[in-house]
């Protein structure tokens, strides 16, 4: 079905229908509403005020612009978007308790990029609590894919991304990277380009190359398809760069038609959600940061992952898989981390996750020091699934229970 298109001018004479049809073809693009970026930024060096119109926000105290980001980006102003991450705050509070409890000050920026036991673990999708792999569906592609070395990293983190998945990017990859079929190229301008990729689009970098060396697109042209890949209006403004981009292929590296179309799909696909590399590559970074200190310092991780995520359900239910003890009873009974852990239990438990129980267990065993089951029994309710998954944690000492 065509999209209406408004005829303009007066709705006198109009049936109720067509009226009506009119109305949504006026406001057919306009905003769904008006939001605030959590993390955006302006960054001026005169006073915002006098550079662009302000107005009060919802939130007391706060001022925002009323500039959209694309007016920001026609005025050429600094705008900063600054992610916050509940990870980086595990991880630093992690370190805190390594140095504290083991007198080791880890420096991650000198941490060595290729540590085998790593990726073994990395390989094995022993990933809760890890960083950006954890999800069921990076578990399940951890063991096909591999990685082994950092490079690899970075493709795992950008792969389980919307736009791979409607690129038809996942399966192809993985296919080729166990070797089950051969690397194939639309056309050979494109091997350059995707070769690191075994020959799929994964990154929006990569995108910008095809448009500039296959389709004769200029740089400036090309930012535009990174833009069309970056808004929820994009598919309709890529529409618009279809028939150049098609022509563009054709004429500029002779590229059939049809493999002209199908790669134009492929690019698409991006529109919904493409991973730039760099940011790839950074996450990818903090996901070995993290994979590294639950492998050799599991007891401190979970403290981190407790204290600034309030995770526990998950933690706990992994120490039950696994056979290395998750819990350290020395550094649990710590009483600098006490308050830090029960805070991180009890914002586990408001966000109404079942794990109340969780947090009943742990919340008495930090703070009371209890040393065995049975008064751990006496002052909290625990289901055989509580004791069964406290006897593996070995946490407070309950690790000696195991062949009782």
């Amino acid at each position: 079905i065509p999209r209406p298109r408004p005829r303009g001018g007066s709705t006198v004479g109009l049936s109720d229908w067509e009226r009506w049809l009119e109305m949504c073809a006026r406001i057919d693009g306009f905003p769904r509403h008006l939001s605030i970026h959590s993390g955006g930024m302006l960054v001026t060096a005169a006073p915002l005020v006098d550079i662009a119109p302000l107005e009060r926000a919802t939130m007391p105290g706060r001022v925002v612009v009323q500039y959209d980001k694309r007016d920001v980006e026609t005025l050429k102003l600094i705008k900063l978007d600054l992610l916050g991450l509940g990870m980086l705050a595990a991880i630093d509070t992690t370190l805190r308790a390594i140095e504290g409890d083991c007198a080791v000050c880890l420096d991650l920026d000198r941490l060595p990029e290729e540590i085998p036991e790593v990726f073994a673990m990395l390989q094995a999708a022993d990933t809760v609590g890890v960083f950006q792999v954890e999800s069921r569906a990076q578990m399940q592609t951890l063991p096909k894919s591999r990685p082994a070395n950092l490079d690899d990293l970075v493709v795992e983190v950008a792969i389980i991304r919307p736009g791979p998945i409607q690129g038809n990017a996942v399966h192809p990859y993985l296919r080729r990277r166990q070797g089950l079929e051969p690397v194939e190229y639309l056309h050979p301008s494109l091997e350059p380009i995707l070769c690191d990729t075994l020959g799929v689009i994964l990154y929006q970098e990569q995108v910008m190359r095809i448009a500039i060396d296959v389709a004769g697109f200029s740089p400036g042209d090309s930012d535009g398809f990174r833009r069309a890949m970056g808004t929820w209006r994009s598919s309709k403004e890529m529409e618009k760069l279809h028939e150049r981009f098609v022509r563009g292929c054709e004429t500029t590296n002779g590229v059939p038609t049809a493999d002209a179309e199908e790669l134009f799909r492929r690019v698409a696909a991006f529109a919904s959600f493409g991973f730039a590399k760099s940011h790839a590559a950074a996450f990818a970074r903090t996901a070995y940061e993290s994979a590294f200190l639950k492998l050799f310092y599991p007891a401190h991780f979970l403290v981190g992952l407790i204290a600034a995520l309030g995770v526990a359900r998950i933690i706990l239910t992994n120490a039950e898989r696994v056979e290395r003890p998750y819990f350290d009873t020395h550094v649990l009974q710590e009483r600098h981390w006490r308050p830090l852990l029960v805070e991180g239990l009890q914002q586990a438990c408001d966000t109404r996750l079942p794990v109340v129980s969780v947090h009943r267990r742990f919340r008495v065993l930090v703070e009371d020091e209890l040393d065995t089951l049975t008064d751990a029994s006496r002052r909290v309710v625990l289901h055989p699934g509580d004791t069964l998954a406290a006897v593996p944690a070995g946490a407070a000492g309950l690790a000696t229970m195991r062949d009782k």
